[in-house]
């Protein structure tokens, strides 16, 4: 195993990856010709991989490439959560890139081949030719197959899971992949022999890889695109081999959970375990501020909270005077009670909180940040919540965040931000009692998340 960095972007290399281009080399018949397909394998494996971690790195998110024996990989994380269409951009952009650039390489090779005249530098470009349609443009092609898990399994699923949910979405996912992998295994086998339509197709798809190279470039790319239906015809038993397994594996994951998934009953509010440490009378004086308009008696060294203030001015047709009082909701000092962060009146004080969000005491942030969520201001939780973070790298700012968004209906951003959270912060009892994470019950990330962190030891 070695390691580098392309790009500025970590990359590590396996002794398996080295292993799969030795199998790379012998599949091609080995000499030059393998030489060429191993090493374009390994080069736009590792372009492909570029464009995935490259894009992520765009959103904001912490990138790294691993190459192990036939496939890649690039893992990311984020700090701010991404949406549904930033997944299904990064997904699609590491199959583009491949393609990108092997047009471009198949470009340069193509513009030396037509000034050759003798048949040894011929050859060597042909052979060149025929490494890289393989390497770029055959594998990224693949890639974007509506297989589970190539990237065009999880573009379609993400698509999918707009209208199916999550759970849906994967079965459907998951039983489709299956049926595309034994039909196009029965179509290769039907194609096998020498005779007939289908074996016909074939052949003459795979004669295209050397045909193209003779035609004008354009027109060779084109006869290259159109053959691939019956390229894949050529004998790839190994990529519906391996698709129908995690496919299964899949499957058995979704269908295992049942209806009921993971038991996470008795969820309760953050903060309500805090709830004895405050005075009884001065919880009282506050609840009945908010429930009748009028202020109660607050015992000594205790008052109404800024958010109850704002309320009162509000109340009293004085927006400035509550933008005024809401300044000091973060403000550290004194002795007063956060609202529950669901109270429908603090739909109304939100919009007069001070631009932009103001951190200051660590508790009282985190309240504020509650107090979006609850209200469903999805942009403000991920605003603040990464102001927040920034000053203060706590996995229970992320907790937050993800219950927010959860709340706010953003269940992709917000099983980002809670997969951080347990990464830095495992808590499975909080990910099975917390309210706020109650919309991500349902969902299988969510469910393979919490049965992880029951499996973490206990922190010290």
């Amino acid at each position: 195993m070695f390691q580098f960095r392309a790009l500025g972007i970590p990359v590590t290399v396996d002794g398996w990856f080295l292993l799969g281009m030795f199998f790379i080399y012998s599949w091609s018949g080995g000499g030059r010709a393998g030489i060429f397909a191993a090493v374009a394998i390994a080069v736009f494996t590792l372009i492909h991989e570029l464009g995935h971690a490259l894009t992520a790195r765009h959103y904001g998110c912490t990138v790294e490439i691993r190459l192990n024996l036939l496939m890649g990989w690039a893992s990311f994380s984020s700090v701010r959560p991404l949406s549904r269409t930033q997944r299904v951009v990064i997904s699609v952009a590491g199959p583009l890139a491949g393609l990108v650039s092997g047009f471009a390489v198949l470009g340069v090779i193509h513009a030396f081949a037509v000034r050759v005249t003798t048949d040894g530098p011929f050859l060597l470009l042909l052979d060149l030719w025929r490494g890289v349609v393989w390497a770029a443009v055959v594998i990224s092609l693949l890639n974007l197959l509506p297989l589970w898990p190539l990237d065009g399994g999880h573009i379609v699923q993400k698509l999918l899971e707009r209208g199916l949910g999550e759970k849906r979405s994967l079965r459907v996912m998951a039983v489709s992949s299956l049926v595309l992998c034994a039909t196009f295994v029965l179509l290769s086998l039907a194609s096998s022999g020498n005779t007939g339509r289908l074996a016909g197709w074939r052949l003459d798809s795979e004669r295209e890889l050397y045909r193209s190279f003779g035609r004008p470039y354009v027109s060779g790319l084109w006869h290259l695109i159109a053959a691939f239906p019956g390229i894949l015809l050529a004998g790839l038993f190994l990529l519906p081999i391996f698709c129908a397994v995690s496919s299964f594996q899949l499957l058995k994951a979704v269908n295992a959970a049942g209806p009921g998934w993971i038991g996470v009953t008795d969820p309760e509010p953050v903060g309500r375990r805090d709830v004895p440490r405050y005075d009884p009378a001065a919880l009282a004086a506050e609840r009945e501020g908010w429930t009748t308009g009028v202020t109660g008696s607050f015992p000594r060294g205790w008052g109404p909270s800024p958010w109850l203030r704002a309320m009162s001015h509000l109340r009293a047709n004085d927006p400035a005077g509550a933008r005024l009082v809401l300044a000091d909701v973060v403000t550290s000092g004194g002795h007063w009670i956060p609202p529950e962060p669901r109270q429908p009146e603090l739909r109304w004080l939100v919009p007069l909180l001070p631009q932009p969000l103001p951190v200051g005491d660590r508790k009282r942030s985190l309240d504020l940040l509650s107090v979006l969520g609850a209200q469903g201001d999805a942009h403000a939780v991920g605003t603040y919540a990464g102001a927040l973070y920034a000053q203060d790298p706590d996995a229970e700012v992320l907790y937050r965040a993800a219950a927010g968004l959860a709340q706010a209906g953003h269940p992709d951003t917000a099983m980002a931000w809670l997969q951080r959270a347990a990464t830095e912060g495992p808590d499975a009892d909080r990910l099975a009692r917390d309210v706020g994470l109650a919309p991500l019950h349902g969902r299988l990330d969510f469910q393979q998340l919490l049965v992880w962190a029951r499996q973490q030891p206990a922190p010290r």
